[in-house]
């Protein structure tokens, strides 16, 4: 009968057996081991890393971090292991597929973080940088409802819906800074607004002009510029125009402008700014004929 003890592993031994095999390669690697407990000091390159029996894969990853982080992180984003927030962790994420075969888990869980406003998706600033790819989504919504599976419409497409009929939140009706510009050669139809072409705009939206004085104007938006040009004023953007910050120059003729100005002190010039109002502008499905009988 054999009694003697079974030999007992080193598991330090085993550890950095383990280490010397991943970053083993091209760099000369040395492993020393000394002491009756065991110690091992291993060199790769600059490196020199010693670890007792007692410490654990943690200390020795620690230690090697320590070291030389870029290596080591080097190493793990050749295994796909990266730190959180390295440029690769990013690019990776940012080329997950739908199907990719495990990305699962972590692709619905980033979507539910989006979805509930958590992690790096907290307000403020969620979708401050977002241009019109983000529409897509939107539009996507719809496509989500047309499926044979799908019983009812997306949460959030019936709170966009309801908020657009209720004119609230970002779709609340909201009031434009303008500059009234006389102009003589206009149509003889007050109802008739020019602005400059190639702007925010455009021909045909129905707006109502409005002065702190209690006058106002219906009209809709024409752009001729053979009747008004105005090469001087930069096109404002629409989203220059939703800051509130520029005034939108709209020109009239003289009863439209009386209506607005009924005490001006004096008229100005033809094709000249003059008095400040403001205005509003109409959704699309408000057409003229409808909006002028009101």
């Amino acid at each position: 009968m054999n009694t003697e003890a079974p030999k007992r592993i080193n598991w330090t031994l085993v550890v950095v057996a383990i280490v010397m095999s991943l970053v083993g390669g091209g760099v000369a690697s040395t492993l020393v081991v000394s002491g009756a407990g065991g110690n091992v000091a291993i060199t790769k390159g600059g490196v020199k890393i010693e670890i007792s029996a007692d410490e654990d894969f943690g200390d020795l990853l620690d230690k090697a971090l320590k070291q030389d982080r870029s290596e080591i992180e080097a190493i793990l984003g050749s295994r796909r292991y990266y730190h959180f927030s390295s440029d690769e962790f990013l690019i990776e994420l940012s080329e997950i597929e739908p199907e990719d075969a495990g990305w699962e888990k972590i692709s619905d869980r980033m979507r539910r973080m989006l979805a509930n406003l958590e992690g790096p998706f907290q307000l403020p600033g969620t979708f401050v940088e977002a241009d019109e790819k983000l529409m897509q989504a939107f539009d996507d919504l719809d496509k989500a409802m047309s499926s044979s599976e799908s019983e009812e419409a997306s949460a959030l497409l019936a709170t966009l819906w309801e908020r657009i009929l209720d004119q609230r939140g970002v779709f609340r009706q909201r009031a434009f800074p303008a500059e009234i510009v006389l102009l003589e050669h206009a149509p003889d139809d007050m109802r008739i607004i020019f602005t400059c072409s190639g702007g925010a705009l455009v021909g045909g939206r129905i707006v109502d002009v409005f002065t702190t004085n209690g006058t106002s104007l219906k009209g809709e938006i024409r752009n001729d510029p053979s009747i008004f040009d105005c090469p001087e004023s930069p096109n404002v953007t629409v989203r220059k125009m939703l800051t509130g910050k520029v005034p939108i120059e709209l020109a009239v003729n003289r009863a439209a402008y009386s209506q607005l100005f009924p005490n001006s002190a004096a008229m100005p010039k033809s094709g000249q700014s003059g008095d400040a109002a403001k205005f509003v502008v109409y959704p699309r499905n408000l057409t003229s004929a409808t909006y002028m009988e009101k």
